[in-house]
């Protein structure tokens, strides 16, 4: 998806016109992978779309950090965790419960500065969608 974001903003940019594009990204697909999937509590993970492969993660966390995905939003998946381990097995992960700890811990540590963090947790939504912070 990322190659598709990217083609389509440098034809933009190249004057082909287009629409106007943003990304996003969960914090399970910044922080997960496919091998997430193995074992008892594969169920646990399955989302849609679908957990990648790892450097499927770090793809997503160097585009993030350079500022091609605009911002990190959740999902709020609205079934309790017993609806992943019991058929018809939902899709989805409550990441809002990932997010705290995912702007507080690990972005500081994959090298983003404050600026960087509120530009992809607040900034650049507002900016979007014309709400005044």
């Amino acid at each position: 998806a990322l190659d598709v974001i990217r083609c389509a903003r440098a034809a933009a940019a190249a004057g082909g016109g287009g629409p106007r594009l943003t990304c996003a990204v969960t914090p399970h697909h910044l922080l997960w992978s496919s091998s997430q999937m193995n074992g008892t509590a594969g169920l646990l993970y399955k989302v849609n779309p679908p957990l990648r492969e790892p450097s499927d993660n770090i793809a997503l966390r160097t585009a993030l950090k350079q500022g091609e995905i605009d911002w990190i939003e959740t999902d709020h998946a609205p079934h309790p965790l017993c609806d992943k381990i019991y058929p018809p097995y939902a899709s989805g992960f409550p990441s809002l419960c990932l997010y705290r700890n995912l702007v507080e811990e690990v972005l500081p540590f994959w090298g983003m500065d404050e600026d960087a963090i509120r530009r992809v947790t607040c900034d650049n939504i507002c900016r979007t969608f014309g709400i005044s912070k």
